[in-house]
């Protein structure tokens, strides 16, 4: 199986990529999984909000949640 994240934009919060990377790495154990940027826009300066960037770092974590329930491991916050 192969999960592709397509987004627009790029994060440009510090904290938000070093945590969407570290699930990154997480959800690699399990399936095949990229994050595709998508500039889209091109003529058009578009600026992401806060909230617009942070619900990629709750997807990332949602999908590593699934997976580790799939296979019957501990929750990850316990």
């Amino acid at each position: 199986m192969k999960i592709k994240l397509l987004v627009v934009g790029n994060t440009t919060d510090s904290l938000l990529k070093s945590l969407i990377l570290n699930y990154k790495k997480r959800i690699k154990r399990y399936v095949n999984f990229e994050i595709t940027e998508l500039n889209i826009f091109k003529f058009r300066k578009i600026i992401l909000t806060f909230s617009n960037q942070i619900i990629r770092l709750f997807i990332v974590e949602q999908l590593y949640r699934d997976f580790t329930i799939i296979n019957n491991h501990p929750c990850h916050n316990q």
